[in-house]
């Protein structure tokens, strides 16, 4: 290649530029050059050109005492130089280009490529649609001849290739996205990352007061159970302690309904069926006056109008109820029973009467 570039550069035979023949002699070659720098060395000639002559002589003599490319130099007086259809012919213009010239011959050509290749694609498709739609339309009817026929329309909306879907295009258009659209991008995915962090966040909080919450639960739960037990044994308390006040003697609440003292028979009481509302009313008022209350049944028995010893046997009666959990059933079917009772004795009464009368 250096061989190529000399020639290319002097453009004249060595052999006549050194005034020899193309037989000579290495010592004759080294004779010549001594005598030549004499006579064309710019610090001794006042030539202009003297430096680029002697540049080039200096090049000659290089290629002149050497024996492989002498050699090669006498074929190149034989063959010439490569051309244009020899790849060391390019090579040789390749080797000389700086890196933007490369550049921009290799994405011209790049660019050719890509776009002969779109359009042999294109063809490709267009000739295989055409032959499946021949196939088709000749199974089916004819066609009207007026109008577009349905293949023209398939065929046309086949996408033909553009200019600008080239490289150069295409690289140009991602560089104006990535500018354009580049801060926005960051920005979403920043927003997304934050959101999933936001997220993961709520997660952990939510979980945090679920496991909170079965906590709470389950310290309530344990609290129910040990508030329901000391209400067991509170209530077993009362029941005893109205038992034991029951079966003790002192006042009205001693006596037995079947024999009451004269000072509980000279009130006049209710002696009928408790009814829901002084059973409530009964349930209230042992809330007002706990356990402890000085006359406590007999005020209860004063605002109720019932005898201290009907008083103290049903709110045994409830106390026992609540205790065994049957109160709110009861409650609620004892109404019912004394409303049966009461029409039975209402038509006891009727009947009676009836019989009575003459």
């Amino acid at each position: 290649m250096e061989v190529f570039d000399v020639v290319e550069e002097v453009n004249q035979n060595f052999y006549e530029l050194m005034g020899l023949t193309q037989d000579a002699t290495v010592s004759d070659v080294k004779r010549a050059y001594r005598t030549l720098s004499k006579q064309i060395h710019p610090d001794k000639s006042d030539d202009p050109d003297a430096e680029i002559k002697f540049r080039q002589m200096v090049s000659v003599y290089e290629v002149l005492k050497d024996a492989e490319r002498r050699a090669h130099y006498d074929r190149v007086l034989v063959n010439g130089l490569p051309d244009w259809r020899s790849a060391v012919y390019y090579y040789r213009r390749a080797r000389k280009m700086s890196i933007l010239e490369m550049s921009i011959i290799l994405t011209v050509v790049i660019s050719i490529a890509q776009y002969l290749m779109a359009w042999g694609s294109y063809w490709d498709r267009y000739k295989t649609f055409d032959e499946a739609l021949d196939r088709k339309f000749k199974k089916t009817a004819k066609v009207k001849k007026t109008g577009p026929s349905p293949k023209e329309e398939y065929l046309s909306q086949i996408p033909k290739p553009s200019w600008k879907n080239i490289l150069p295009l295409q690289v140009c258009r991602g560089l104006y996205h990535v500018v354009v659209h580049g801060p926005s991008i960051v920005r979403e995915y920043r927003a997304q990352q934050k959101q999933k962090i936001q997220e993961a966040e709520e997660e952990k909080r939510r979980l945090e007061e679920e496991e909170r919450l079965s906590l709470k639960e389950e310290e309530e739960k344990r609290a129910r159970k040990v508030a329901a037990s000391k209400r067991r044994k509170q209530v077993a308390l009362e029941v005893q302690q109205l038992r034991n006040t029951s079966s003790g003697g002192g006042g009205c609440v001693l006596y037995s309904p079947d024999a009451p003292p004269e000072e509980c028979a000279s009130r006049n009481y209710n002696t009928g069926m408790w009814t829901d509302d002084e059973l409530s009313e009964l349930t209230k008022l042992m809330n007002k006056y706990p356990g402890g209350t000085v006359d406590r049944w007999d005020l209860i028995s004063e605002q109720l109008n019932r005898a201290p010893h009907e008083v103290t046997k049903m709110a045994v009666k409830i106390r026992e109820k609540m205790a065994a959990g049957t109160w709110l059933q009861n409650q609620q079917e004892e109404p019912i029973m004394a409303k049966v009772s009461g029409s039975r004795r209402a038509n006891t009464g009727i009947g009676t009467s009836e019989a009575r009368q003459p």
